[in-house]
């Protein structure tokens, strides 16, 4: 049994972690095996996300308010939109055992298709490499112009 001051804790580390949080999801977890929550508990730590089970009362006072019935966890993302989305949405394709039941995106409120949506993104990391090298064939482009433009002007 959690005593007062224990729970007071819990939930001001809870609602520091969502208020900072860039993506927090909900999720049902019931009917996972113990394996398949280490798994699930491995590949979030793998992205940098925090993930955490509390009961619903002390995740509603920390400012995660849901409606839906049975167990729930949060998993937390301070710095990533999409890596949560991805890791949980990935994870339940395999294990039709964890439900994602809805987000908060910047504070504001996702339903399951948004999440579905962010999750089938490709990485920041991809969509930086994907700038970079338009951005190298622009700039080869421009350097192959200038030296044309230079030999005409050597060549009058």
């Amino acid at each position: 049994m959690i005593n007062l001051e224990e729970k007071k804790k819990i939930v001001k580390d809870l609602k520091s972690k969502l208020d900072g949080a860039k993506f927090s999801i909900l999720v049902d977890y019931s009917g996972l095996s113990t394996f398949e929550l280490n798994e699930l508990r491995g590949a979030l730590r793998e992205k940098n996300v925090d993930y955490i089970v509390a009961k619903k009362t002390l995740m509603k006072r920390a400012g995660f308010d849901t409606k839906y019935q049975g167990p729930v966890a949060v998993a937390i993302s301070q710095d990533d939109e999409v890596a949560p989305a991805k890791v949980l949405y990935n994870f339940s394709k395999d294990h039709e055992a964890l439900a994602i039941i809805e987000g908060l995106l910047d504070g504001q409120p996702v339903d399951l298709t948004k999440i579905e949506e962010l999750a089938k993104l490709s990485s920041r990391e991809d969509l930086l490499g994907m700038l970079v090298m338009h951005l190298k064939g622009n700039i080869n482009k421009l350097i192959l112009i200038l030296k044309q433009h230079a030999g005409k002007e050597e060549g009058n």
